[in-house]
């Protein structure tokens, strides 16, 4: 089952929850849908189906929507916000445009993605824990964080939560409130936990 324009609040990590968290996104399903370029060079499918992934099918389609994806989630984001900030990533640079409409919708938001820096190898997408992505997270303080009551973290895709639980950790160490709202923004929600329909759930 995919839908577009869904959001909804979960317990994060999917797999051991522990955080409230809304989800904002364009896509969820099983499969990618219209961002099956960001999920396909997130897996490296693309680079084996092509040595130039932009020449590929899901590049092109992607690359002429891009532009309107971005101002969707923007747009679907609460007009107030005290801060944003995207993970340390290896595919940064997906996530990255998405981020800058957020901060454009509201430029007064405190961007703490450079306050962030990743010293490991440990991936959410090949299943490391909670506690492994924690322990690659450095994080250099603002003094501001008290001040934050909303939180939007901008990610490319959104699975097991895993990344924003340890986002969200990380900051609460270094003095972001309990009470603050956390919100996950990003294009693809890549829904692999919910059953299909029909299927008994425990």
């Amino acid at each position: 089952m995919t839908s577009m324009l869904p959001e909804d609040v979960v317990m994060i990590p999917l797999n051991n929850p522990s955080l409230s968290v809304r989800v904002v996104t364009l896509f969820k399903g099983k499969e990618p849908g219209p961002f099956a370029f960001l999920q396909g060079m997130r897996s490296g499918v693309l680079k084996i189906l092509n040595p130039d992934p932009e020449k590929t099918e899901a590049a092109m389609g992607y690359r002429r929507k891009e532009g309107c994806y971005q101002r969707m989630l923007a747009d679907k984001l609460p007009a107030e916000f005290d801060a944003v900030v995207s993970p340390p990533s290896r595919m940064a640079w997906q996530a990255e445009p998405y981020r800058r409409a957020i901060c454009r919708k509201n430029p007064s938001a405190i961007d703490l993605t450079p306050q962030f820096t990743r010293t490991g190898n440990a991936l959410a997408g090949e299943e490391a824990t909670l506690a492994q992505i924690t322990a690659q997270l450095q994080y250099v303080q603002t003094g501001q964080e008290r001040d934050i009551g909303r939180l939007i973290i901008v990610d490319d895709t959104f699975t097991r939560g895993t990344t924003a639980a340890a986002i969200t950790g990380v900051l609460r160490e270094n003095g972001l409130r309990e009470d603050c709202e956390i919100v996950v923004a990003c294009p693809l929600w890549l829904d692999t936990f919910s059953p299909e329909l029909g299927e008994e759930t425990d």
